[in-house]
C-alpha cells in the first residue's frame, strides 16, 4: 500500500468504505497514532455529531457493544503492551467503567444513583464539600425506603425544616443552640425523662396538662419559684428560709413552738389577738407592755401589783387594780391632784390617752389625749359616744392655737339657745337662720373708699390697695389692684396661669381655649374670629402678616412686608410662596412635592372652574417584569429593562431586551403583563430587532387590544400578526408603545 497520505481529490469528496462494505479494522502506528475527527457526516458546521454504531443486525440477534480500551505503559525489551477495557457501552444503554470516574464538570442524572450494585457502598468526599438541594420546595430532598419517607428536607420559603417521619434514636450527646419546642399551642405531646434508678422518671403528660414525678426525687441547688401551688403535704427535713412575706389562709400549727428573731407584727393595726376568749396563753413573759387601748384581766381575783409608770411622777409609784374595779395610785382611794407640774397627779405622755367609757372607735367616750410632738403638742378633749365629739386643741402654753378649733368630719357649733347655729359636714358649711349674702357685707377689712356703699354683697379688700368685691345688687364680681404698677395674678397648682398688668394686658402662661364653638373679636366686630367645631372662620379683612422669614426649626406663615409675598415655612424651610411674580399672585413650590390627601383630586389646567375633563389627577412612573408569549422562553441570562410613565389615562411603555432565548416558537408573538389594561386599540413602534427574530423580517411595530394587557407584534405595512422564529439565541430588541387605559 501507499506510504503517503490518502487524500481525496477535493475537499468534502470521497469516503472510506460504503454503507454496505466497511473496513474491518483500522491499525495506526507511529508517534501520532490519532484519529482526528474534524468533519463528520457533512461540512464543518457547529452542532454536528460523531456517531459510533456497533452490533447492527436483523432478526433477534444479540446487540453489540462499543468498547473503549487503553494500553498500559510499555516495559523494557520487545514485549507488546497489554490493553485493558476502560468503558463499555452495551445494547442495554448501560455504561460500565472498569476504573474510577473523575468528572470535572456538573453531572445530571435523570434516574436512580446506585452505589456498589446495591451493596454497602459509600459516597466519599476527599475535601470539604457540600450537598445542595432544590430551593423553595416542600420535598426538596427525601431519604426513603420503598417509597416510605424517613427524612424530608423542606426548603419552602419561610418554612424551612427537616422532618423525621420515623423514630429518632440518638446514642450520643445532643447540643441545642436554640429553642426546643414540642408540639404547638393547644396540641402537645408527652415528654418523658428516665433516671438511672428503676421506677424513677419525670413525665410531662400533655392530656392531663401535668408534670408527673414518679418515685422519690431530690431537688438539688437553689431554685427560684415565682408561684408554687401545692395541694398535698410538704415534708421538709431541714430549715426553710423565707425571705419574703409568708401568707397563709388557714390556721398555722406549731407543735414545736415558735422562736422569733425579730418582731411579731399583725398584718393590720388593731385587728388581731394573741389567743382568744376560749383559748388563752398560759403565761406571758415580757420586759414591757405598750398598749394603745385597755388591758383586760379576765377572771381576776385579788390584787394585780407591779404595773409601774415611768417618767414624772417617779417610776416607783405603784398602781393597784382592786377587785371592786377601782383604781388607786400609791394606795390612795382617789386620784390626787396638784397645781405643781411635778406634784402628785396624772400626766399624759405625748400621743397617749386618758379616757372613760367603752368607745366604739379608737378614741374613748370621754377623756383626754395628747397628740403631736412635745414642742407643739395639742390636747384633745372627747365628750361623746365613740369619740365622735368635739376635739378642742391647745398649744404648749395651754391656750387655744390660732384657728385651731376643729370638729370631726361632721358636727355643730352653737350657743345655748341654738346648739346647731353653725353646722359642718364633710363638704359643706351651713349657717342656720339666713343666707350668707344677706348677712355679710365686709369681711376682715374695711370697704374701699373709692367705691360707693352697697347694702349687700361681700368684700375682701383694703383701702387704696384693692382686693375682691362682690356686688350682689348687680351680681358682679371684681378683682382689682389700685397701685400704679400692681399686677393681678391667677394661679393654678402654685404657678401663675394668668397675669393682668397695670397696662391692662393679659398674659396667659398656657393656651387659650374656648368651647367647641365661639368667637373672638373687637368691640366693633365681636365675631372677627370664629372658632367652630369643624374649623376657623376669619371674617371681614382676613389676616395681615408683617415681618420676615421664620428661623431654623420654626413653621408658620410670614410676609416680606407691605404688599410683598406670603410665605409658608415648615421646620425653617420655605415651602410655598404666594405672589412670587408680582401682582399675578403665582404659587411657587420652594421645597418638596404637592400631595393630595384624598384620592381622585388633582390640578385643573386651562380652565377657571373645576371640571373632570381638565383635571390632572393621576401620575405614576415605575418598572414592570416583562413576560413573552408565543414560545418557550429561558430568561436565565436575559436582561429585561421595562419602564412606564402614566399621565392621566395615557400610558407610555419603553422596553430594552438583551440576550432573549427561546425554543418551540408557535403562535402569535406577544409581550405579556403590561402594567395597565388597555382601553381601545393603540399602536407601538419596534425601534430595533435582531434579524431573524420573527417568521417575517418586516415586523416593525405592535398594538394593544381593548381590555387586554399584552402587545401583539405586527407588520404595520400589511397589518399581519407575527410569530417568533422556532428558536432564538441571545436576541436583542427595543420597543415603545403608548396606549390609553380606563384605570
Amino acid at each position: 500500500m501507499a506510504t503517503k497520505n490518502i487524500v481525496p481529490r477535493a475537499d468534502a469528496e470521497g469516503q472510506l468504505g460504503t454503507s454496505t462494505k466497511g473496513w474491518g479494522k483500522i491499525f495506526l502506528g507511529g508517534a501520532a497514532a490519532n484519529i482526528d475527527v474534524n468533519n463528520v457526516s457533512g461540512t464543518n458546521t457547529a452542532g454536528k455529531s460523531l456517531t459510533l454504531i456497533s452490533g447492527a443486525s436483523t432478526g433477534s440477534g444479540a446487540g453489540g457493544s462499543i468498547i473503549f480500551q487503553t494500553a498500559a505503559a510499555g516495559g523494557s525489551g520487545t514485549s507488546v503492551n497489554s490493553h485493558a477495557t476502560v468503558l463499555t457501552l452495551d445494547s442495554a444503554k448501560l455504561a460500565t467503567f472498569t476504573g474510577g470516574l473523575d468528572i470535572a464538570g456538573a453531572v445530571d442524572i435523570a434516574g436512580d444513583l446506585t452505589l456498589s450494585a446495591g451493596a454497602d457502598g459509600a459516597l466519599n468526599f476527599s475535601a470539604a464539600s457540600s450537598i445542595k438541594i432544590l430551593d423553595n420546595s416542600a420535598t426538596s430532598l427525601v431519604i426513603e425506603e420503598a417509597d416510605t419517607a424517613y427524612m424530608t428536607f423542606v426548603t419552602t420559603n419561610s418554612s424551612e425544616a427537616i422532618k423525621f417521619d420515623k423514630a429518632l434514636d440518638i446514642n450520643a450527646a445532643v447540643q441545642l443552640d436554640s429553642t426546643l419546642t414540642v408540639g404547638v399551642n393547644d396540641t402537645g405531646y408527652d415528654v418523658k425523662f428516665f433516671g438511672a434508678t428503676s421506677g424513677k422518671s419525670l413525665l410531662w403528660d400533655e392530656s392531663a396538662d401535668s408534670l408527673i414525678v414518679t418515685g422519690t426525687t431530690d431537688l438539688i441547688g437553689t431554685t427560684n419559684l415565682d408561684i408554687v401551688d401545692i395541694d398535698g403535704a410538704v415534708n421538709m427535713a431541714t430549715t426553710a428560709l423565707v425571705t419574703g412575706v409568708l401568707t397563709t389562709t388557714a390556721t398555722q400549727v406549731a407543735n414545736g413552738g415558735i422562736t422569733s428573731g425579730g418582731n411579731i407584727i399583725s398584718d393590720t393595726d388593731s385587728t388581731d389577738n394573741l389567743g382568744s376568749t376560749s383559748v388563752r396563753w398560759a403565761n406571758l413573759f415580757v420586759d414591757g407592755i405598750t398598749a394603745t387601748d385597755q388591758i383586760t384581766a379576765t377572771g381576776f381575783t385579788g390584787t394585780l401589783d407591779g404595773i409601774l409608770g415611768s417618767g414624772t411622777p417617779a417610776a416607783a409609784t405603784v398602781t393597784t387594780l382592786n377587785t371592786s374595779g377601782g383604781v388607786a395610785i400609791a394606795g390612795a382611794s382617789s386620784l390626787p391632784v396638784s397645781n405643781s407640774k411635778n406634784g402628785a397627779g396624772i400626766q399624759i405622755p405625748t400621743n397617749k390617752q386618758l379616757g372613760f367609757g367603752n368607745g366604739a372607735s379608737s378614741k374613748p367616750d370621754f377623756g383626754f389625749a395628747v397628740d403631736g410632738t412635745s414642742g407643739d403638742a395639742k390636747l384633745e378633749i372627747f365628750c361623746g359616744t365613740g369619740g365622735d365629739a368635739v376635739d378642742a386643741f391647745f398649744n404648749t402654753s395651754g391656750l387655744f392655737k390660732a384657728a385651731a378649733l376643729q370638729v370631726a368630719d361632721s358636727g355643730a357649733i352653737g350657743c345655748v339657745s341654738d346648739a346647731d347655729l353653725l353646722t359642718l359636714s364633710a363638704n359643706n358649711l351651713l349657717i342656720s337662720g339666713g343666707e350668707v349674702n344677706n348677712k355679710i357685707n365686709t369681711l376682715f377689712t374695711s370697704q374701699n373708699s373709692s367705691t360707693a356703699e352697697h347694702t349687700s354683697g361681700f368684700k375682701f379688700c383694703n383701702d387704696n390697695n384693692g382686693g375682691i368685691y362682690y356686688d350682689s345688687s348687680a351680681d358682679d364680681l371684681s378683682i382689682f389692684a389700685n397701685q400704679a404698677s400692681s399686677n393681678i395674678f391667677l394661679r393654678t397648682a402654685g404657678d401663675i396661669a394668668l397675669t393682668l398688668d397695670a397696662s391692662q394686658n393679659a398674659t396667659f402662661a398656657g393656651n387659650i381655649k374656648i368651647p367647641d364653638a365661639g368667637t373672638i373679636g373687637s368691640a366693633t366686630d365681636a365675631d372677627a374670629l370664629k372658632i367652630e367645631a369643624d374649623g376657623v372662620v376669619i371674617s371681614t379683612q382676613g389676616i395681615e402678616f408683617e415681618g420676615t422669614a421664620l428661623g431654623t426649626g420654626q413653621s408658620g406663615i410670614s410676609s416680606s412686608g407691605n404688599g410683598g409675598e406670603i410665605r409658608i415655612y415648615t421646620n425653617g424651610n420655605q415651602a410655598f410662596t404666594f405672589g412670587a411674580s408680582g401682582a399675578g399672585g403665582d404659587l411657587v413650590v420652594e421645597n418638596g412635592d404637592i400631595a393630595f390627601s384624598t384620592a381622585g383630586k388633582g390640578i385643573c389646567l386651562g380652565v377657571t372652574s373645576n371640571t373632570d375633563a381638565n383635571t390632572l389627577d393621576d401620575y405614576e412612573e415605575g418598572t414592570f417584569n416583562v413576560e413573552f408569549g408565543g414560545a418557550t422562553f429561558d430568561y436565565t441570562n436575559t436582561t429585561r429593562t421595562a419602564r412606564y410613565t402614566k399621565i392621566g389615562r395615557l400610558v407610555t411603555v419603553n422596553m430594552y431586551i438583551v440576550n432573549l432565548n427561546w425554543s418551540s416558537g408557535s403562535g402569535n408573538a406577544t409581550i405579556e403583563n403590561l402594567p395597565f389594561i388597555g382601553d381601545g386599540f393603540s399602536v407601538g413602534v419596534l425601534g430595533y430587532q435582531t434579524p431573524g427574530m420573527f417568521t417575517t423580517n418586516t415586523v416593525n411595530g405592535g398594538y394593544v387590544e381593548n381590555n387586554d394587557d399584552q402587545v401583539f407584534f405586527v407588520d404595520l405595512n400589511s397589518a399581519t400578526e407575527a410569530d417568533f422564529a422556532s428558536t432564538g439565541s441571545d436576541e436583542t430588541f427595543m420597543f415603545t408603545v403608548t396606549y390609553t387605559t380606563d384605570t
